[in-house]
């Protein structure tokens, strides 16, 4: 199974018990090494050249650095404010949406230039003849139907817990594209790469976030799903999962599962 929007996890909840077949989506990585100096000047238009690309508040992936919703999809046209500006190992433009907005009607931000490895997330498409024609995309993926498989204990430093183990049934439903990685600058657990859709499990009673995976890379990683408490705490009464589609901003969630008997 591959690692795991919001929140963090309390150290009281059940959601800190470890997992071993989870990575948390909080868990930080060191910085890599800062790439070449992108050569786009201020007034430039550009356009996103990646899907799934992330505008914040600062030039950071820091805690402070606000995530603006939602991802901008390939061919979203940008006008260069500011920048480049390295920090948090990007390099980073203050960025004008010329033909979209973010969640309250926000048109501007910091955005990453493209990813450690060279991968580009902003340039010109066509030359310089404007974006591509690649369409705004829409969710397409089914609501979740989730099931418990069984539980599990085991013991991790010296403390015992039950695992509770979760598939969602019909993850055949689930197009591929779902799970493409994200150009996203954001810590995804060590080794791990975020990708497009984020699936969160909720205690059903109180609504508080018990784990999540941020990097599940196919549709068959929904049948793998787990979280833990210890042996000696009582589990949740029952819980959903919440399957976040980041790049359209579309939130689905499953039936509610009983974990009583």
């Amino acid at each position: 199974m591959a690692s795991l929007t919001t929140p963090s996890p309390s150290l009281a909840t059940p959601s800190s018990a470890p997992v071993p077949t989870s990575t948390s989506r909080t868990t930080p990585r060191p910085s890599p090494r800062l790439g070449p100096r992108p050569p786009f000047g201020v007034g430039s238009v550009v356009w996103t050249v990646s899907p799934g690309v992330r505008v914040r508040s600062k030039p950071s992936v820091s805690s402070d650095s606000i995530k603006y919703e939602p991802l901008l999809p390939k061919g979203s046209a940008l006008e260069l404010l500011d920048g480049p500006v390295a920090g948090s190992g990007y390099w980073w433009y203050k960025i004008e949406l010329l033909d979209k907005t973010l969640r309250g009607g926000r048109t501007t931000g910091w955005l990453g230039a493209g990813d450690h490895d060279g991968t580009p997330w902003i340039g010109y498409l066509d030359g310089l003849n404007g974006p591509d024609t690649e369409p705004v995309p829409e969710y397409e993926g089914p609501a979740p139907f989730l099931a418990l498989k069984g539980t599990e204990e085991y013991t991790s430093d010296g403390a015992s817990y039950r695992a509770y183990h979760l598939s969602v049934v019909n993850w055949r439903d689930f197009p591929a594209e779902l799970f493409e990685p994200s150009a996203d600058p954001e810590s995804c657990g060590a080794g791990s790469s975020s990708t497009r859709t984020w699936v969160d499990i909720i205690d059903a009673d109180t609504e508080r976030r018990l784990g999540g995976f941020c990097g599940l890379s196919e549709p068959e990683d929904l049948g793998g799903l787990a979280f833990s408490v210890p042996i000696e705490t009582a589990p949740p009464s029952a819980v959903y999962v919440a399957v976040w589609d980041r790049l359209t901003d579309t939130s689905v969630e499953s039936n509610s599962v009983s974990l009583a008997g």
